[in-house]
């Protein structure tokens, strides 16, 4: 198993959250993320991030949106008034 495969399979079993699509985008994410952070080699970073909540849950705030468009639009307002 490829080592993105790896964080990816590591993510979704802790989190629950899978990426069937847009796999080159996630990979790329995750790449991004671990040069950023300097790793130069992707297992060192896996490695770490099993070890270190603070990384994993860095990674997670880095490949999720945590932002609801619930109230971005009037009409939900509109809603909640009129009911």
């Amino acid at each position: 198993m490829k080592c993105l495969d790896k964080i990816r399979f590591y993510f979704t079993e802790k989190t629950g959250i899978r990426f069937d699509s847009k796999i080159d985008i996630i990979n790329a994410k995750i790449e991004k993320f671990y040069y950023k952070k300097g790793f130069l080699d992707c297992n060192a970073f896996y490695n770490s991030l099993k070890r270190d909540k603070s990384l994993f849950q860095k990674l997670t705030d880095f490949l999720t949106v945590s932002m609801s468009y619930f109230f971005r639009e009037i009409e939900h307002f509109e809603f909640i008034v009129s009911t």
